[in-house]
């Protein structure tokens, strides 16, 4: 038996797909995640399948993939990651992560219960994280995709930037579609956060 708050955190801190499922269940099924959504206007995030869902979705691109003729297979994969069920726009997800930072999402006791849950994630360390100077602090949720033949189906990371002065940035970094190495999308990820660094440092 485990506690509510505890599905939570370790789905976000440790990105657990079943903790995930079980939270879609007993809010309802994932059309009650989507009317949330709606109610909350959280624009640009689509949820239209649990994590099991997701993953057998994956299990059969690939193996339709395998039977396209390779020519065809990346125009294929392309098409199937424009419809995927579960999907954000960059700025959607940011701007919903900035109304949570601000407590326009939920009550003042669950946005700093919450946000004290993001601050403890331990996935993505070289994502964001290592864009960061040590005096900056980090409240994110990665998000990483299965591989396709050389191609990633998602490697990703939306967090709240914190400078040392307290100015709060929400980034979204998400990558779909690339056929370089992992370790290549995670220092572009790592770059943006420099770059939020920069501008920060500018505005000084």
């Amino acid at each position: 038996t485990f506690t509510v708050e505890e599905l939570i955190h370790w789905m976000l801190t440790l990105s657990d797909n079943p903790s995930t499922d079980v939270l879609i269940r007993r809010l309802g099924g994932v059309g009650a995640v989507a009317t949330a959504l709606d109610a909350l206007d959280v624009r640009g995030v689509s949820v239209r399948a649990n994590e099991a869902g997701l993953h057998a979705r994956t299990a059969a691109l690939k193996a339709n993939v395998e039977e396209v003729h390779p020519d065809a297979a990346p125009a294929y994969l392309e098409a199937a990651l424009l419809e995927d069920p579960n999907a954000a726009t960059a700025i959607g997800a940011a701007r919903g992560l900035a109304r949570l930072a601000r407590g326009e999402l939920l009550g003042s006791e669950a946005t700093e219960r919450l946000l004290a849950i993001l601050f403890e994630t331990s996935t993505g360390v070289a994502r964001l994280q290592a864009g960061l100077p040590e005096d900056w602090r980090l409240a994110h949720k990665t998000g990483t995709g299965g591989e396709i033949g050389q191609v990633s189906l998602g490697t990703n990371d939306l967090g709240l930037l914190v400078a040392p002065d307290g100015r709060q940035y929400a980034v979204a970094a998400f990558l779909a579609g690339a056929d370089e190495s992992q370790a290549a999308r995670e220092a572009r990820i790592a770059a943006l956060a420099r770059a939020v660094v920069a501008y920060q440092q500018d505005c000084i």
